[in-house]
């Protein structure tokens, strides 16, 4: 099956594979907005899941410049609790 996708889906599922491997949450957003593109049924659930964790971590970041560490701790908790993004740990 496969073989039947042109070579720049393939691409962005090996891209995709590795930003999880990686746990980097942008590149995963990248390569899934590329491919939601191409074929929403079968990525658009895990892209929104992807966006909303993107969302708490510019939420958690915006905390952290209003000086509201602890209320920034409990998003980031929050998205860690599900997923060890490289971001979240940074």
């Amino acid at each position: 099956m496969s073989a039947c996708k042109p070579s720049h889906i393939q691409q962005q599922e090996i891209t995709l594979n590795t930003a999880i491997q990686k746990r980097d949450l942008i590149a995963q957003y990248e390569a899934l907005v590329i491919l939601a593109g191409h074929d929403s049924a079968n990525w658009s659930t895990q892209l929104a899941q992807v966006k909303d964790n993107l969302i708490k971590l510019e939420n958690a970041k915006s905390l952290f410049i209003e000086n509201k560490p602890i209320n920034a701790y409990k998003v980031l908790h929050e998205i860690k609790k599900g997923y060890n993004y490289q971001q979240v740990n940074q």
